[in-house]
């Protein structure tokens, strides 16, 4: 791998698509459960103004970026580290992976009402995948443990939480010795419907995330040149 960078004062891997990749598939041939978390601008953004949060992060086994800021606010240029995010080459390739290994996947997802549209997208991209069961966080009928179970009692080796965050990485580090897949891949709540509505919603919550992404690693960067 390639190190780490600092992005608004939050350390992450500087990992190529297939890098990452590698680093997978190696954490799926092992007994104990890794994290692997996606990072975007929005993630930074929470992270650098929140000590806990930026420690939750850091301590992923692997963060793999998957926004084009993030590597401009890294000074990353090159070409087809680029392409790979535009792509999205690492969750489309790791999910294929999967579903082509074997292996067994469970879905996590925030409220009751994404579970059609999550498994629905998996279905209809990866529709070889062993789908053990999926999942949201309103399902736990007392608190955590009673949603560890139902994952665990799924059985999976792999479970792919799209959550809220920072919601999302504190279930996982709250229940993280309680889990008994082999692998988490956190991918947040990127995972919509795709009506008009929505999709015009989506377009500028975005678009102002960015802007505010770019002014405060700007700000971050002029504040760190004058120490």
């Amino acid at each position: 791998m390639s190190g780490k960078i600092d992005v608004l004062g939050v350390k992450i891997d500087n990992v190529t698509a297939q890098e990452a990749m590698e680093a997978a598939k190696e954490f799926l041939k092992t007994d104990t459960l890794s994290s692997v978390g996606t990072i975007n601008g929005s993630v930074l953004l929470e992270a650098g103004q929140d000590e806990e949060y930026r420690h939750k992060i850091e301590n992923l086994d692997l963060c793999v970026v998957t926004d084009r800021a993030v590597l401009d606010a890294a000074g990353i240029t090159d070409a087809e580290r680029r392409l790979e995010i535009e792509d999205n080459w690492f969750l489309i390739s790791f999910l294929e992976y999967v579903a082509e290994s074997g292996y067994s996947v469970t879905l996590l997802c925030g409220k009751k009402s994404d579970k059609p549209t999550f498994a629905g997208y998996i279905s209809k991209h990866y529709p070889e995948m062993k789908l053990a069961g999926i999942f949201a966080a309103e399902d736990a009928t007392q608190d955590d443990d009673s949603l560890v179970n139902l994952i665990n009692g799924a059985g999976a080796d792999v479970l792919v939480a799209a959550m809220r965050r920072p919601e999302q990485e504190e279930f996982l580090y709250a229940n993280r010795q309680k889990l008994n897949a082999k692998l988490w891949l956190g991918i947040g709540d990127g995972i919509k419907g795709k009506n008009k509505s929505d999709g015009k919603s989506n377009f500028f919550e975005k678009l102002i995330e960015k802007t505010l992404f770019k002014r405060k690693v700007l700000k971050y960067q002029n504040e760190k040149g004058d120490k």
